[in-house]
């Protein structure tokens, strides 16, 4: 039987390191590292996250509707609704 093979990467880690996390995500998945395309890609990453969820005010209860669903998840783990 195939097993299923998932590779993480969470987006401030990428903002943080685009060239590494790129390199892990093209090896994951068999693909050859080409380092202008590495360096190309890089420099179009987003210096920092945008939060567009505080443009607007949320209701407590979808506040906790969406940190319940958070909370069901192993990857998000190191979310919450406010981080």
């Amino acid at each position: 039987k195939d097993s299923i093979k998932i590779i993480d990467i969470y987006h401030e880690d990428f903002i943080l390191n685009p060239g590494q996390k790129l390199k892990d995500l093209l090896s994951f998945l068999n693909v050859e590292v080409f380092e202008d395309y590495i360096e190309k890609c890089s420099r179009i990453v987003f210096k920092e996250p945008h939060k567009s969820r505080v443009n607007i005010e949320w209701p407590e209860e979808l506040v906790k509707s969406v940190q319940e669903n958070i909370n069901k998840y192993a990857f998000l783990k190191r979310y919450t609704f406010d981080s």
